[in-house]
């Protein structure tokens, strides 16, 4: 017999303007270019597979995805996709909600300095929330990623 797992609620976990009613992301998440400030220690680094790197939040409840390290991701226009992870523990589990998918990607024509898009949202670490954020992800460790 299966095990159904509960789903954890991501309310804790997020709140600000871009977020439909009842702190719930769209199903097909948010994109936008950002300006990523320096992550300093809000995020463990998992290592990289093939081309792309991982980190964790400090709550274990945000996981960032990027095509460089975590030490090069700070300070760089990126690509950001924020959705909702699911996980499953066993094979025959259904998959349940349980944080959030960060995917910071650096796209070629932002890397180079040739004519950057303007930077829609920029994005930092601080202790509390930002008054007037348009985002707030709590990474754990009295850390918030405000946008």
């Amino acid at each position: 017999m299966p095990h159904k797992p509960t789903s954890w609620p991501l309310a804790p976990l997020l709140g600000g303007l871009l977020l439909e009613q009842n702190d719930v992301l769209p199903a097909e998440g948010l994109q936008m270019t950002t300006a990523l400030g320096d992550l300093g220690r809000a995020f463990i680094p998992k290592g990289g597979v093939g081309r792309h790197y991982r980190a964790v939040s400090r709550n274990g409840r945000v996981l960032l995805a990027t095509d460089r390290p975590l030490e090069e991701c700070g300070n760089r226009i990126v690509w950001l996709r924020i959705a909702c992870s699911h996980r499953q523990i066993l094979s025959d589990d259904e998959s349940c909600q349980w944080g959030v998918l960060l995917v910071a990607w650096t796209p070629p024509e932002l890397s180079a300095a040739a004519s950057p898009r303007p930077v829609v949202y920029e994005a930092h670490i601080s202790r509390d929330l930002a008054p007037g954020a348009e985002l707030s992800i709590d990474l754990g460790g009295l850390r918030v990623l405000s946008l």
